[in-house]
């Protein structure tokens, strides 16, 4: 008897042991899940936050090159608006410039001093800088004969007549030798052309000149060949290189008058 209290105590004893060690394990579970579904929850946000975060910033790039990209595309198109622009408005100078010279002409008229020509072919399609006339003996045209730009700018002079054209060497032609007046003074000094209207001429330093001066040809009715662009003076040199070149684009010229031999005296 006494036995069987023993066992059932014994029993009893081992009973309470598992359920304390099952409600140890349980609680333990419970907690360990805990803690880790907060860790997981905590890691769950950090990546949806970055993913949120980096899905804004491709967001804003692919923006912001979107956004350059119109830009370059605008400046592009005002910067082809402002060329053709620019295009338009030198064409009408052009042809205003060219009205202006006919009106000032008044045409052809072979009891005049000056005779109209329409230019052919200028500098680079001309060689040696030359211009190519549509006139010639047709027009009573001499070799020697002045011509001018707008009736006031000597630009070169006849070397060559045909029956109906002519050849105008102009006085910027590279190694051409021209007497010209310069400064406030009218010191008579050489000019040597370089081509397509530009001239240099060395002179002494102590000779006043500067830029904006006009240059003119003697003995023609002061008539202007040039405007000084630029005096290169450096104090250890006796001399000074002074650049100057005619007010007019020699490859613009379209029209010029022929001014016959003693017309201009």
């Amino acid at each position: 008897m006494n036995y069987l209290i023993k066992t059932n105590a014994r029993g009893d004893k081992r009973k309470k042991r598992i359920t304390l060690i099952v409600v140890v394990v349980v609680f333990l579970s419970v907690i360990w899940a805990s803690f880790f579904s907060g860790i997981f929850s905590s890691i769950g946000a950090w990546i949806w936050s970055g993913e949120n975060s980096l899905s804004q910033s491709i967001r804003e790039t692919a923006e912001f090159f979107k956004s350059k990209n119109t830009l370059l595309a605008e400046n592009k198109e005002l910067k082809d608006r402002l060329q053709t622009m620019t295009v338009d408005t030198l064409a009408v100078d052009i042809t205003r410039q060219e009205n202006k010279e006919l009106k000032e002409i008044l045409g052809r008229n072979e009891n005049r001093s000056a005779v109209l020509a329409s230019v052919l072919r200028t500098p680079p399609f001309s060689p040696y800088d030359t211009f190519v006339l549509d006139i010639g003996k047709d027009k009573d045209v001499q070799v020697g004969n002045y011509v001018f730009v707008g009736g006031t700018i000597l630009v070169g002079e006849i070397v060559e007549v045909n029956p109906t054209s002519s050849k105008a060497q102009l006085f910027s032609s590279p190694g051409k030798i021209s007497p010209v007046l310069v400064g406030t003074r009218s010191v008579s000094v050489e000019a040597r052309g370089l081509g397509a209207g530009n001239f240099e001429i060395i002179l002494p330093r102590e000779i006043a000149i500067q830029k904006g001066d006009s240059i003119i040809m003697p003995d023609i009715n002061s008539m202007l060949l040039g405007v000084v662009e630029e005096v290169d003076t450096d104090s250890a040199k006796t001399f000074q290189r002074v650049l100057f070149a005619s007010p007019v684009n020699i490859q613009d010229v379209r029209w010029v008058t022929v001014v016959k031999s003693g017309s201009l005296r």
